[in-house]
């Protein structure tokens, strides 16, 4: 994958308001000079003039964010161990899976100003917040690995551990919310084949229902999982979905 790719799904990303790319557990590569070994998710903040680059477990000790100007010149580096990235809705907030927790990078300082930690041997993957609700994937490794979906209530300061239905055998699923605030949330399985796509009523956390799953789509959500503003379609590896 060469990273004039990368760069192009992130513009088109941004226009369609949805800036995001990830490349799951699969390596891209990366242009001469920046300062990084891999690339798991960039999230473009075109208010700030800023993109975040997520390393990913495959960088070892140099996992961090790398924050560069939307031209890709390097800005600095925020030192967290980041898997999953996502902007709050007010563009104020960076939110990264960061090992047993996920925290809260302020946008115009560039510093960390919240750590919400996850039951302990639990690793968060990916994240994604609607609302004042911020939802992760995460690796339950107490027993045999599972992948589960929580949910944090960032305005009562609550938890729900295990909101959706099921589990995810080995691999924690990528997930995308609605950005508009239906309440529809979007996973699909990784690392597993044939991938499963499912879509769900989250608009009350406590009693999340399922929708409609589907092992036909071929959608794996490696190179980019999200929601179009209003719930009725999702992309998955560029491609639209119902």
């Amino acid at each position: 994958m060469r990273f004039r790719r990368l760069a192009a799904c992130v513009v088109l990303a941004g226009l369609a308001g949805l800036a995001t790319f990830q490349s799951g557990t699969a390596h891209a590569e990366v242009a001469a000079g920046l300062p990084i070994t891999s690339v798991f998710q960039v999230v473009a903040d075109t208010a700030h003039g800023h993109l975040f680059i997520s390393q990913g477990m495959d960088a070892g000790s140099n996992d961090s964010i790398l924050v560069t100007d939307l031209n890709g010149n390097p800005v600095t580096v925020i030192r967290d161990q980041a898997l999953g990235l996502a902007l709050s809705p007010d563009g104020k907030t960076l939110y990264a899976a960061n090992g047993n927790a996920v925290t809260a990078i302020s946008t115009t300082t560039l510093k960390e100003t919240a750590s919400y930690p996850l039951p302990s041997g639990d690793r968060a993957v990916g994240v994604a917040v609607q609302g004042s609700e911020l939802w992760m994937s995460y690796q339950d490794t107490n027993s045999t690995p599972l992948g589960e979906i929580g949910e944090i209530d960032l305005a009562n300061d609550s938890a729900t551990w295990n909101a959706v239905p099921g589990y995810w055998l080995n691999f924690a699923p990528e997930i995308a919310l609605d950005p508009s605030g239906t309440g529809i949330l979007v996973t699909s399985s990784v690392g597993v084949d044939p991938p499963t796509v499912a879509t769900y009523d989250a608009s009350n956390p406590s009693a999340v229902s399922l929708i409609v799953s589907a092992t036909s789509l071929g959608c794996r959500g490696s190179n980019g999982l999200s929601v179009l503003p209003g719930g009725t379609t999702f992309l998955c590896d560029g491609l639209p979905y119902s």
